[in-house]
């Protein structure tokens, strides 16, 4: 019976943060829509921007969550592990970029318009990503080792 209740946990998660996640992706997506399809589609990248930000958030949040109280339960790391998958991963945009960048290096316009689109999603995004998770280590790592826990 328990493992009936862990697979029933797992997919009402699942279901339920990819169906908020993919509702968020449509309306911060709505929020900065761009009129013309021969610029850089800056609402794709708001949504990547967002959804890098929260797994980066997310990930530490499961790197570190022996440190939160009831953080070793597995009910925790499951609802966070689907976090990711599932919200962040409807989220965010990353077949609807390469769709649109795709329609930029086909459309009459300087290819570089294209090659702009494809650095500013997959290189900020990437870069945000690691700012965010090494950006909680060094919060972890001074709070719990900091000057005033050290024994000199």
């Amino acid at each position: 019976m328990l493992q009936t209740e862990h697979a029933l946990l797992t997919l009402s998660v699942t279901y339920m943060w990819t169906v908020s996640g993919s509702l968020v992706g449509w309306w911060v997506s709505n929020l900065l829509s761009s009129s013309s399809k021969h610029t850089v589609q800056w609402s794709t990248f708001q949504n990547n921007v967002v959804s890098c930000v929260l797994i980066g958030a997310a990930h530490s949040l499961l790197l570190f969550r022996r440190y939160l109280p009831a953080g070793e339960s597995d009910e925790i790391a499951i609802i966070v592990n689907k976090f990711i998958t599932g919200f962040c991963g409807s989220e965010s945009s990353f077949a609807g970029l390469i769709d649109e960048t795709m329609l930029l290096f086909n459309a009459k316009i300087p290819k570089r318009v294209g090659v702009r689109n494809i650095m500013y999603n997959l290189l900020l995004c990437a870069f945000l990503f690691l700012l965010v998770i090494l950006s909680v280590r060094f919060a972890v790592f001074f709070r719990y080792w900091g000057p005033e826990t050290s024994k000199l």
